[in-house]
């Protein structure tokens, strides 16, 4: 239960925050940049801890664990730095790559939800080839630290936060059906008895 809490948490303030950075584009780089670096950051230890509770029903899962330790390295980074060490396009080139790690990262773990019948893993899949478009456009365009970086980096982080929250349903269904089937097979088991 803790881990759909963090994911739907992550989730939610990753949305609010991609949703500042269209909006306030211009707005102090510094702040939104330390602001992103303590989402990373933990978005990181949740991914960690979501990887290791999700590798007992989802093969792919442990992928995952990269991911996390990736976020956590990264949000550091934009936590402890003074953003005078970050000179020119380094902040573009940092949320560029994180944008398209996450979307590679979703588009592997779609496959793993694949595997696990979840009806719903091409959603998943779209985001995470989105998350790569959109790293590699703000790459391309690392030197402009401006208005259009931040919008995409901005749709970047909703369509990670948007998937978080598919993350969450599939999870819920899968451990329902799992459920069911268990239930039945309790059921079997008692009518063998009884016979």
């Amino acid at each position: 239960m803790k881990v759909k809490v963090n994911l739907i948490l992550t989730a939610v303030i990753m949305i609010a925050v991609g949703v500042l950075f269209v909006i306030y584009p211009k707005a102090s780089l510094g702040t939104l940049t330390w602001l992103l670096g303590v989402l990373i950051l933990a978005s990181g230890c949740f991914t960690i801890l979501f990887s290791l509770k999700a590798q007992k029903i989802l093969p792919n899962a442990s992928s995952s664990t990269l991911l996390g330790v990736f976020q956590i390295m990264l949000g550091s980074l934009f936590v402890l730095s003074h953003f005078d060490l970050l000179k020119d396009n380094a902040i573009g080139v940092l949320f560029g790559t994180w944008v398209m790690y996450e979307g590679l990262s979703l588009v592997v773990s779609s496959f793993g939800y694949k595997k696990a019948t979840f009806k719903h893993w091409w959603v998943m899949l779209l985001f995470g080839l989105l998350n790569v478009v959109l790293g590699y456009v703000a790459l391309l365009n690392a030197d402009a630290i401006g208005t259009a970086l931040a919008v995409i980096v901005g749709l970047g982080i909703v369509c990670n936060g948007v998937m978080r929250i598919v993350a969450f349903i599939a999870i819920a269904r899968i451990e329902k059906r799992v459920k069911q089937q268990a239930e039945a097979v309790q059921e079997m088991l008692g009518e063998k008895e009884e016979a």
